[in-house]
């Protein structure tokens, strides 16, 4: 597994919000604990036999940054991620957590908190319940995905490159690869949020429209009344 560098390595300048941590509590085969992967900034390697874990800490990263689908993390059910024990003994765990640490150092602060480093963490229950939150105090999952969207971070973006999506890059077609550079530039989003925009806009529109015809009926009917006063 690889952890792309969060760096220009043309320019020399960070184009990325950099990951300073990712904290495991009782998540999948990491077993009944809690583990803290330190990553320094440049190109990360993580080795290993099958099966030692390289994967499920591409999946953490997924799940703590809101992904719902549970096959996205290689799991039936998103309660699935739980350390499920083993028959050493090993007690299945109440719950899972995954804490993603963000370096917020640099100045003007690339997320608008005022602390330097950034804790972003999701908890998930045996009854699938999941609780989101930023340093400490919970908050919605949209509300995480708000602070992500800041520093470029998405769920069905690239950040995350999964197995086999290599092998679809190659096939893709011209139009597809330029989607694809859209939505990696962050261009996508600024185009849904338009037509967003746009759609409201129309809706505003039609609203005054209506509500135009209807003052001059209004009006109609009150200059109608007055004369039928002033006759009577």
């Amino acid at each position: 597994m690889v952890i792309l560098p969060q760096e220009d390595l043309v320019a020399g300048e960070e184009t990325l919000v950099h990951i300073n941590r990712l904290v495991l509590e009782n998540f999948k085969s990491y077993g009944r604990r809690k583990i803290t992967l330190n990553l320094t900034k440049g190109l990360t390697v993580i080795s290993g036999p099958n099966g030692c874990g390289k994967s499920n800490i591409s999946d953490a990263i997924q799940f703590v940054i809101g992904q719902l689908r549970s096959k996205t993390i290689r799991s039936e059910k998103l309660a699935g991620v739980i350390f499920s024990g083993t028959k050493e003994g090993h007690k299945t765990a109440p719950h899972a957590k995954v804490t993603l640490i963000l370096d917020n150092s640099k100045e003007p602060k690339e997320i608008p908190i005022a602390t330097d480093e950034v804790h972003i963490s999701r908890k998930v229950y045996q009854d699938g319940r999941s609780e989101y939150l930023l340093n400490g105090s919970r908050i919605t999952r949209g509300e995480i995905i708000d602070t992500l969207a800041i520093c470029s971070i998405s769920i069905d973006g690239y950040n995350v490159i999964r197995q086999g999506e290599i092998a679809n890059f190659a096939s893709m077609s011209s139009l597809q690869i330029r989607n694809l550079f859209e939505e990696i530039a962050g261009i996508a989003a600024y185009d849904e949020k338009r037509d967003k925009a746009q759609k409201n806009l129309e809706d505003a529109r039609t609203k005054l429209r209506i509500a135009t015809v209807r003052l001059e009926e209004s009006m109609k009917n009150l200059v109608r009344l007055e004369k039928e006063k002033e006759d009577a």
